[in-house]
């Protein structure tokens, strides 16, 4: 135990462990204290994760080839093309159903006082629903040829 006192679990220039502590944490030597500490660091640290593997194994590891690397990259990318697609497609559903709320005035009707509300029928929501409805559309379809006779002026001259 004396002995556990007398060596560096960490190499004072890295801040890595060194290759006696790696060595006496596989044999079961270190104290209690000093085996906590060498876990720890083992737990966030990469290079000494790696060396102390290769010395539990006795192997070497060796690399992928490249044919498996690209399958499992391009795997990986379309992975993500599809959780981004679906992610903003549903943002983007979920912003069209709130613009068709908002200009159809459906907030409105949540945001006025109940005594200022007068009573109204069904079919008078409906009918203004419709017209308001109508009015979106319109306005829609005027930008989009406005929009569409920047882009193509040319188209726009030649119509009769």
């Amino acid at each position: 135990m004396d002995e556990n006192k007398n060596f560096l679990c960490f190499d004072n220039d890295t801040g890595h462990l060194t290759d006696e502590a790696l060595r006496r944490l596989i044999a079961g030597e270190l104290d209690e204290l000093s085996r906590l500490e060498a876990a720890e660091h083992l737990s966030f640290c990469d290079r000494c994760i790696d060396r102390y593997t290769a010395l539990l194994t006795g192997d070497i590891l060796l690399d992928a080839p490249d044919t498996l690397r690209q399958g499992v990259l391009e795997k990986i990318r379309q992975r993500l093309r599809r959780f981004y697609l679906s992610k903003y497609c549903s943002m983007g559903l979920a912003a069209c159903i709130a613009m068709i709320l908002w200009f159809t005035g459906c907030f409105t009707m949540l945001t006025t006082p109940p005594e200022m509300v007068e009573d109204r029928s069904l079919s008078q929501y409906s009918d203004g629903f419709s017209q308001r409805m109508e009015e979106v559309s319109q306005n829609f379809s005027q930008s989009l040829t406005r929009l569409m006779e920047q882009i193509l002026p040319e188209r726009s001259h030649n119509q009769p």
